[in-house]
């Protein structure tokens, strides 16, 4: 129960600082409302008239006990991967409520940054949970966008606990552009029933590394760390007909599941180099599969002008395996000579 007098406000909750303060390098934390106040006062209330309203909070104090377990402010950077609203029974005009997470820079007068799409909240009462990855690389603050629409009634979103000493928060009524960013106003005896859930970000690819990302070590990666090359052989006949398919054609198997590619070239005598078409295939693990190059019509008659006056012709063909967490095998070239 609440004790007057005993409440203390802890400073800005929902701010980003310098170092994940108490977790370690791959857990995530929760920051903002404990959410188990009870919703007793809206946001975003519908003016007479209207049919709707926007605003943006963002939590400055809580008091002791109402901050959730990571604690009252972020301290790295990180990525948030959920974010968390405790909504009460909504007023009987309220048709919609949408939110969204934006992030405040207090260094340069409360600019916004970029935000996510809006979301559609579930009109029940209820901890509301929704995914999203919002990355932040310097100190920020947190604020929570919501536009209310109605129907003839009272309409508003129930999500503040309105008491005594339980905190402040800044308040943009309606929702600010993202330039020219007025002055905020200050709310006090009020808490935002809302918080977010952060994650380090190691290799700064924008993806948690909890739940997001299974290998946060590598930036190209975020499925799994496999960094093992496939292993791929190449057969082929020696000597084909290509001067008379207009194809080269050769086998190729990987050890892993992934696809296979190849390249080719009409080499002419030592200084001629005639492109060919390329081939590429999807291919499970242990799996051969055919390539077949063409060759286009001006190589071919390049290469046929040139053997009848006794110069040499090659076809070479470059081919490698692709696993299907982006890891690729070495270049394995064929050499194939014209068969009349």
């Amino acid at each position: 129960m609440f004790t007057w007098g005993r409440r203390v406000a802890t400073p800005a909750l929902l701010l980003v600082a310098s170092a994940l303060g108490g977790a370690s390098p791959s857990s995530a934390a929760t920051f903002g409302s404990t959410l188990t106040d009870s919703p007793n006062a809206g946001i975003c209330a519908v003016p007479a008239g209207a049919t709707e309203a926007s605003c943006t909070y963002s939590q400055l104090l809580l008091a002791d006990g109402d901050a959730a377990a990571g604690g009252a402010q972020l301290r790295d950077e990180g990525v948030i991967t959920s974010f968390r609203v405790s909504s009460g029974p909504l007023p009987p005009g309220t048709a919609s409520v949408k939110l969204r997470l934006r992030l405040l820079d207090p260094s340069h007068g409360y600019a916004f940054t970029a935000g996510l799409p809006f979301v559609e909240m579930p009109l029940g009462p209820g901890i509301h949970e929704f995914p999203v990855s919002l990355q932040f690389e310097q100190p920020m603050q947190v604020g929570l966008d919501t536009i209310v629409t109605r129907v003839p009634g009272e309409a508003s979103a129930p999500l503040a606990h309105a008491e005594a000493g339980v905190g402040s928060v800044y308040a943009w009524i309606p929702s600010p552009p993202e330039v020219s960013i007025p002055p905020p106003a200050s709310e006090e005896n009020r808490e935002l029933l809302f918080n977010v859930t952060v994650e380090p970000d190691r290799d700064h690819d924008g993806y948690g590394d909890k739940t997001q990302d299974r290998c946060p070590e590598d930036s190209r990666r975020q499925a799994h760390c496999d960094r093992r090359p496939p292993r791929a052989k190449l057969t082929y006949p020696p000597h084909q007909a290509f001067l008379v398919t207009t194809k080269v054609v050769v086998r190729l198997r990987s050890s892993e599941t992934g696809s296979v590619r190849a390249t080719g070239q009409i080499e002419i005598g030592r200084d001629s180099v005639w492109g060919i078409y390329s081939a590429e295939k999807n291919l499970g693990k242990g799996e051969k599969r055919t390539l077949v190059l063409r060759v286009p019509a001006k190589a071919r008659a390049a290469a046929l002008h040139a053997m009848a006056h006794g110069q040499r012709v090659i076809a070479k063909v470059f081919a490698s395996a692709t696993d299907r967490f982006g890891n690729e095998s070495g270049i394995t070239v064929a050499t194939v000579m014209p068969k009349r």
